[in-house]
């Protein structure tokens, strides 16, 4: 028998490059919805018309994770990738830049 696969704690070799902006903005929303403890799940939607992946940041409960997550600490949250977003996603950088267009988050 095969013996089940536990959520994999990253703690050396991140799965993305967060900076500090996309944390504390990150921090900010959590706080503004004052729900508690809350992690962000990172999931991928399909391909970007630039050749790139489409990704979405969702707002759920610490304990949404499924046994085959793997997590990454962020500092005040932790980040939740399933294996193929990780895969997918390994070595990128998440920015969040305020400017008068652009304002937002980039990968």
């Amino acid at each position: 028998m095969k013996a089940a696969k536990m959520t994999e704690k990253i703690d050396n070799g991140n799965v993305i490059e967060i900076t500090q902006a996309a944390v504390d903005k990150i921090a900010e929303i959590i706080a503004a919805k004052g729900r508690g403890s809350q992690a962000v799940r990172v999931v991928l939607r399909g391909r970007a018309p630039s050749g790139g992946f489409q990704s979405e940041f969702m707002f759920v409960d610490v304990s949404d994770h499924s046994g085959t997550d793997l997590i990454q600490d962020a500092g005040p949250f932790p980040l939740y990738f399933d294996q193929t977003t990780a895969e997918s996603l390994k070595g990128a950088k998440v920015d969040f830049d305020e400017k008068k267009f652009t304002t937002g988050f980039h990968i």
